[in-house]
């Protein structure tokens, strides 16, 4: 049996309002049922807040909110796992020299190399013991002429030989010399002991004051030649004067060159020889006793110029004493250089007549005299020329 009370707060209640009738379950009495009927009431007051409900179900995503500030500096974390090995690095500098290491042991024997190429020559050896007597060899091609020999001893008196034919009249002999009966300074040596009647000097024309000018001596005893005596005692060298119509015989045709070329290629013995007329021992003779050198050189032309258009490249040009090349203008390398006097051959350029041109130099005996020529004036055409001492003297 049940109590009807007023409901507890665990009763169950189910109200339908529009039959205005609740019908009330009991929990404890589940089997009784409670109907009630009324008139629908005012408005209740609010009741007391329920208890907290269950949490519901998640709503949907909200938009993205506004940036946030920045937040501090968090703590360093923990060190992360090696990476990968990178790739090498470009070459460091060389470092500082070590210090010498010790000697490693020696290593295994290594392969045969190829042959390597010749090296240089060794240090002359220790001289070996003298060989056997070899074969004679066949016999050599004759030497070229050597210097003229010193003088020997006077040869006796051969026998008197047939009286010949009367020869023809001879040229005109140069002027004549001292003899021992002229007056002569007391310095001066004779050759009394050849039984020569010709003096024959020891030194030049600037040591002789009482010489008259233009006196023809004979000079250096070891090796005698003649010279003359010129003004101002200038020793100069008796040269031979070509005859003008000798010189287109003698002259040089170099139409067939097409490059420079020296004289002396041309010659068959020493320049020396061919244009002074004496030897290497008598121009050094000369040369130990004089301090300046005067020359003057006849370039005798025809259609070729010692210096064309004034252009140094096709100039002649002239090999000095002490190998050196001048031209008509100095230069870089020298100062020293010729000049031109009567130069005809280069107005003659073009012409097949026979002009010529003189060239002068005046320096010390350094310089002079000049040894070869180097031809520049080479242009394929009908070219002859041919050189010609004037004057070679000595102070």
């Amino acid at each position: 049996m049940c109590d009807i009370l007023t409901p507890p707060k665990s009763m169950t209640a189910t109200a339908d309002l529009g039959a205005n009738v609740c019908a009330i379950k009991l929990s404890k009495c589940p089997s009784a049922t409670v109907t009630l009927s009324a008139e629908k009431g005012n408005k209740g007051d609010i009741g007391v807040p329920g208890d907290r409900g269950p949490i519901g179900k998640p709503g949907p995503p909200g938009r993205d909110g506004l940036r946030g500030e920045k937040g501090e500096r968090g703590i360093s974390g923990r060190d992360g796992l090696p990476g990968p090995i990178g790739e090498p690095g470009l070459p460091g500098r060389d470092g500082l020299r070590g210090e010498k290491g010790d000697s490693g042991d020696i290593g295994p024997k290594g392969d045969k190399a190829d042959k390597g190429s010749l090296g240089y020559p060794g240090r002359d050896g220790l001289p070996g013991k003298k060989g056997d007597k070899g074969s004679q060899g066949e016999q050599g091609p004759i030497g070229p002429l050597g210097l003229r020999g010193i003088k020997g001893d006077k040869g006796e008196s051969g026998r008197n030989g047939k009286d010949g034919e009367k020869g023809l009249t001879g040229l005109p002999g140069v002027p004549g010399v001292c003899v021992k009966t002229c007056s002569i300074p007391d310095d001066l040596e004779d050759d009394e002991a050849e039984g020569k009647t010709e003096t024959v000097y020891t030194q030049t024309c600037k040591s002789l004051i009482s010489l008259p000018k233009d006196t023809i001596l004979s000079v250096m005893p070891e090796d005698p030649f003649h010279v003359v005596c010129k003004e101002d005692r200038k020793t100069c060298l008796m040269l031979d004067k070509t005859d003008s119509k000798m010189i287109p015989v003698l002259a040089v045709n170099y139409k067939e060159n097409n490059k420079s070329f020296w004289l002396s290629e041309y010659l068959p013995y020493s320049p020396i020889t061919h244009y002074y007329n004496i030897t290497m021992q008598q121009l050094l003779w000369l040369h130990s006793r004089s301090t300046y050198v005067t020359q003057t050189i006849r370039y005798h032309c025809k259609n070729s110029a010692v210096a064309p258009n004034n252009k140094t490249e096709n100039s002649l040009s002239l090999l000095t004493w002490n190998d050196k090349l001048i031209g008509p203008s100095p230069t870089e390398n020298s100062p020293f250089h010729y000049k031109l006097h009567d130069d005809s051959c280069t107005e003659s350029v073009g012409s097949m007549e026979w002009k010529y041109t003189d060239i002068k130099l005046v320096d010390t005996v350094n310089r002079l005299p000049i040894i070869d020529f180097l031809i520049k004036d080479v242009r394929k055409e009908d070219q002859s020329f041919f050189i010609e001492m004037r004057e070679l003297c000595f102070i």
